[in-house]
């Protein structure tokens, strides 16, 4: 599985609870304004998602942009950044992944390094199958 840069239920864990609060209600507010636009529902998510088994393990990368991207929206992209890669490697870790930092890209990764992603991917469909053979 390579992830490209994704958001995650770690966000609630690394950002301060005010700015996630905040947050939540602006996703909120502009799916009120834009109701035929997609919207994350992360609270609903999360919850969801902590009622779930453990998945299988399988090879894992979380690729993470290293050019700070403003997913908040409140035009402050480098303050917030660390949270996002924290978020990130936490996600990777509970995966049993590795996180890869170096991407030289912002949030659109596949578009701004698209070998990257094709590299990595490859690794991992290689791991997979190694694994696969071994079992």
């Amino acid at each position: 599985m390579v992830l490209i840069d994704p958001s995650s239920s770690y966000l609630q864990t690394v950002l301060p609870a005010p700015v996630w609060a905040a947050w939540m209600q602006a996703i909120r507010a502009f799916g009120n304004e834009h109701p035929g636009l997609e919207q994350p529902d992360y609270p609903d998510s999360i919850s969801f998602l902590s009622t779930l088994p453990p998945s299988r393990r399988v090879p894992t990368v979380v690729l993470t942009s290293d050019e700070p991207i403003d997913f908040l929206g409140i035009g402050n992209a480098p303050r917030y950044h660390p949270q996002w890669v924290k978020a990130q490697a936490l996600l990777a870790q509970s995966l049993g992944g590795q996180q890869i930092t170096n991407t030289h890209s912002g949030h659109l990764i596949q578009t701004e390094n698209p070998q990257l992603v094709i590299q990595q991917a490859k690794t991992v469909l290689a791991e997979a199958r190694r694994l696969e053979r071994a079992a």
